[in-house]
């Protein structure tokens, strides 16, 4: 993948993973300088809890994991 760096005004090659990551993208600067990022923590507690229960849902048991990572893996070669 390719992706075109504002700051040094180039492209250059780079992976997918974190290429759209922005750090801190929810937190806020109170008046008094100081950083809060309590949204951000309770983004990240939602995402964690919708997570798990969307995986116990989809994998119920030890042997359906078993498939569904032998599915993933043919899908990758």
């Amino acid at each position: 993948m390719c992706v075109y760096d504002r700051d040094n005004n180039e492209y250059r090659q780079q992976i997918p993973i974190n290429t759209e990551v922005k750090k801190k993208y929810y937190t806020t600067t109170g008046s008094d300088g100081s950083s809060h990022n309590e949204f951000e923590m309770e983004i990240n507690e939602l995402t964690e809890n919708f997570l798990k229960r969307y995986n116990k849902l989809i994998i119920s048991n030890e042997k359906e994991a078993e498939n569904i990572i032998k599915q993933f893996a043919k899908t990758k070669d």
